[in-house]
């Protein structure tokens, strides 16, 4: 009887245990960043996003300069809820440059390798997830399931 008991006990323990390291696994760390202005603009720019492109603001909260970010983007056309562009709904993409510690700066993510015709319809952006974060010091942050994104409702 008592062998039962200590095997039950031993079981929920290692379950315990079990869950909490995969919590941690599963659950990134709290971001440092904060994104705003979160917006699709289709139409000609003289930036580096001519046919259209996905702008925002990124505020590096953290003590640490980042030398480059991996996000990714779900893009959908407004009016029938598909897929904006032929071949993918989902855009990877990366920036590599600085941004300082406590620096916000203004990004735009180009479009123009997607957009093969124009069908006037309006784009709206279903998911907004950065993905990872590399710091100048080798050391990374990373959300690979999609914790921290913005998503549509």
């Amino acid at each position: 009887m008592k062998t039962k008991i200590c095997k039950k006990a031993l079981l929920v323990l290692f379950m315990q245990f079990f869950l909490v390291s995969c919590s941690n696994i599963w659950a990134p760390a709290k971001p440092e960043f904060v994104i705003s202005n979160l917006s699709i603009k289709k139409g000609f720019d003289e930036n580096a996003c001519v046919l259209g492109g996905v702008y925002f603001d990124f505020y590096n909260k953290s003590q640490k300069q980042i030398t480059s970010l991996e996000i990714s983007i779900s893009v959908y056309d407004k009016q029938t809820r598909k897929q904006a562009f032929a071949g993918t709904s989902v855009i990877h993409t990366s920036f590599e440059g600085l941004i300082d510690s406590l620096e916000k700066k203004e990004m735009c993510i180009s479009l123009d390798d997607y957009i093969l015709f124009d069908s006037g319809s309006e784009l709206f952006i279903d998911s907004f997830i950065i993905k990872k974060i590399v710091y100048q010091d080798n050391t990374s942050w990373n959300d690979f399931f999609g914790i921290y994104g913005i998503y549509s409702n």
